[in-house]
């Protein structure tokens, strides 16, 4: 199935999304390797437990930056553990081979970040980014089945909390987090976030209130990692 992308009155051109179902890096630190995984009770964790896993975070990450550890990574520390571990060729393994997507641990560990302030079209995102934008989008807009449906029980509701907030607020909750990879933005975090914005800016074939169009700001923050 192929949905067709229209840019908004704001700028010109289209783009034809497929909405289909979808190096080996350099070795980590010793002190990773040696670190047994760290996880917090399913009760709910106290602050200073929750400021453990944070310290523990920045210990083997401290290029990132503390807003990207709390919004992106500690979630899902708290119920996966920290530090993952590591197969042979340093990819991590269990869930957090497919968060971090596939890429070695030190990969991470030597990316620079920066908070920038701008529009980002979605012509600009990587087209492994684009299918997961177009799902929760048919799945909130149009109640279609597909993976991110069948993956997120609440995605529904969480598209259209981001739809509300930017109603009110111009901008999406928090920044996305972003890779800067061969001119292109891979999503690491922020897909609802980004659907609902793309969604509410007019990029979807779609009629969208026209409050919401003018109420959406077109510069908004994202956290970009650069290699």
């Amino acid at each position: 199935m192929a949905l067709s992308l229209r840019s908004p009155q704001h700028s010109a051109g289209r783009l034809l999304i497929e909405a289909a179902h979808q190096s080996a890096g350099a070795h980590c630190s010793l002190r990773l390797q040696a670190l047994r995984p760290f996880r917090l009770s399913r009760r709910r964790s106290a602050p200073c437990v929750r400021y453990k896993m944070i310290r523990l975070i920045k210990d083997t990450l401290p290029n990132f930056p503390d807003e990207v550890i709390k919004e992106w990574l500690l979630p899902f520390a708290e119920s996966e553990g920290w530090p993952p571990q590591l197969g042979s060729d340093g990819i991590p393994l269990k869930r957090w081979r497919y968060l971090l997507g596939l890429r070695p641990f030190g990969f991470f560990q030597r990316l620079n970040w920066k908070k920038e302030h701008k529009h980002i079209s979605i012509h600009e995102i990587a087209e492994k980014s684009q299918p997961a934008l177009v799902q929760i989008f048919e799945a909130a807009i149009f109640g279609r089945q597909n993976m991110m449906s069948s993956s997120i029980s609440n995605l529904k509701e969480r598209f259209e909390s981001v739809v509300r907030y930017i109603e009110s607020c111009g901008s999406m909750p928090n920044a996305p987090v972003l890779l800067s990879e061969n001119d292109k933005y891979y999503i690491f975090d922020g897909n609802h976030r980004l659907s609902a914005y793309y969604y509410c800016y007019g990029y979807f074939k779609v009629d969208v209130e026209s409050k919401l169009m003018l109420t959406i700001k077109e510069n908004q923050n994202y956290w970009i990692a650069y290699q």
